[in-house]
């Protein structure tokens, strides 16, 4: 059940597990003062979904759980890597 969340959310041309990121606003006094700021994801947490994919993969042979965790990858060097700061 968990994969398959983790397929619904990966994006299929970039990679990236994406979701809505928020910011508060100034007064922080509800729930409904959080404001969308960017949809997108987080490196250390692919790491983790990735490790966790490679897994599954191992365990099941499940194609799917394989190309999320190479697709992960491929994100985090495209999007998330910076050559000058390695």
């Amino acid at each position: 059940l968990i994969m398959e969340r983790v397929y619904q959310k990966q994006d299929p041309r970039s990679g990236c597990l994406k979701y809505f990121m928020y910011d508060y606003e100034a007064d922080h006094q509800s729930h409904d003062a959080l404001q969308p700021v960017c949809y997108g994801g987080k490196a250390f947490m692919h790491g983790i979904v990735g490790s966790a994919a490679k897994d599954f993969y191992l365990l099941t042979g499940d194609d799917r759980a394989k190309n999320t965790a190479v697709n992960i990858g491929r994100w985090l060097m495209d999007v998330m890597f910076d050559p000058q700061i390695n």
